[in-house]
């Protein structure tokens, strides 16, 4: 973990200036949720309020979506970050959960109101309301986690999860043994995407057949794709593995946030029912974070935002900020597969994985990001 904050210091660092704000503590905004100090992202069952127990002037946000800070995914990776900081940095870390889409803005304007250092939002769908409150707001420092803000004071963090949906692909096609296997995306959307385009090519390489379940034509999914249309709806995303089982798949990985668990569950009644299926999990090392399914999970694709976060909270304490868009990856060990896959993946599956990513480091595999790509893509032999 040392080696990836180094590393990531060193992508993200810079030299513009900023003058610490006063602090005062925010008011909730409407239709948000701030968290409590006495809960935590892995206890909190309805987070009401929240700040960090570490003392001091500097207050720095966390603006988290609708999937909330207990999805155990983005949001709680990002959060478990944020509040290790807060303990040894000497900050006041305010966390607000939004409920839907619409209080993103007042959330952020709650922040600005209470004069917050920096301010970071969770999310590909926060980033409009960061452009809108970081142009009205050209004083403070905004950071846009998992898509682009385009505003001067906004630093936003885009991940290859292509790269890392790549190794979890190489997992799933060499784990297969009905040669079908599927994914859920929370919303068909760019970032969603990326995920599910670097899987299909992961599979392609080490398992052409099973590979054909993912693709479609013409820029569309193949039959094996599922969207829940939701980050959150936990039964939609039951309801879509569920039938992916039932349709002969063996491995689902999902990029579905909070209602990902829908997966999981789904999952665990097919096994008590005598059928023998896995999944792959996403964002955080979820066989960690839900040990009640970690017997059926091989492995996830962990994005370490909580790193990233922590890496620009120190720059920030430091007096540097510099905004543009950073894209991180396999090669600043930004994404990549769990440590607790060994439980269950073979090492010599887990072989492949690793030279595959030694491969993408090394510039000898470019992974398709969109379906236009994909389509035009060469499986390359792992060696």
């Amino acid at each position: 973990m040392k080696n990836i904050l180094a590393l990531l210091l060193a992508a993200v660092m810079a030299t513009a200036m900023f003058s610490a704000c006063s602090s005062a503590p925010p008011a909730s905004s409407t239709g948000s949720t701030p968290v409590s100090d006495s809960e935590s992202a892995a206890s909190a069952e309805t987070p009401t309020s929240s700040t960090s127990s570490a003392t001091g002037d500097v207050i720095i946000a966390l603006a988290a979506d609708q999937g909330g800070i207990n999805d155990k995914a983005i949001n709680e990776g990002t959060y478990k970050g944020m509040l290790e900081a807060s303990e040894t940095m000497g900050f006041e870390l305010k966390v607000i959960e939004s409920r839907s889409h619409e209080d993103y803005e007042p959330t952020l304007d709650t922040f600005v109101s209470a004069q917050a250092k920096l301010i970071i939002g969770v999310g590909s769908q926060m980033s409009e309301a960061i452009k809108l409150v970081a142009e009205r707001n050209p004083d403070y420092h905004f950071v846009c986690m998992d898509a682009v803000a385009d505003a001067p004071n906004a630093k936003s963090f885009v991940f290859k999860e292509q790269e890392g949906s790549f190794l979890a692909g190489i997992v799933a096609g060499m784990m297969t043994k009905t040669n079908k296997v599927g994914f859920i995306g929370g919303k068909d959307i760019e970032v969603i995407n990326r995920f599910e385009v670097g899987f299909a090519a992961g599979v392609m390489c080490v398992n052409p057949e099973a590979g054909k379940y993912l693709l479609g034509s013409g820029g569309a999914s193949g039959a094996g794709v599922k969207f829940v249309d939701s980050f959150n709806d936990s039964n939609k995303a039951y309801e879509l593995a569920k039938s992916l089982y039932a349709d002969g798949c063996d491995i689902i990985y999902h990029a579905a946030g909070g209602a990902g668990i829908g997966m999981f569950q789904a999952a665990k009644d097919v096994i008590d029912g005598g059928t023998e299926v896995w999944t792959i999990g996403v964002d955080q090392d979820q066989a960690v974070v839900l040990p009640e399914y970690a017997d059926f999970i091989l492995t996830s694709m962990v994005k370490q935002t909580g790193k990233v976060a922590q890496a620009v909270i120190q720059d920030e304490l430091n007096g540097v900020f510099e905004p543009g868009k950073f894209v991180v990856g396999l090669a600043e060990d930004a994404v990549g597969l769990s440590e607790s896959s060994a439980v269950n993946t073979p090492s010599e599956v887990l072989d492949i994985a690793e030279k595959a990513a030694q491969m993408v480091k090394a510039g000898q595999i470019d992974v398709p990001e969109t379906r236009a790509e994909l389509e035009k893509f060469q499986p390359v032999e792992i060696k």
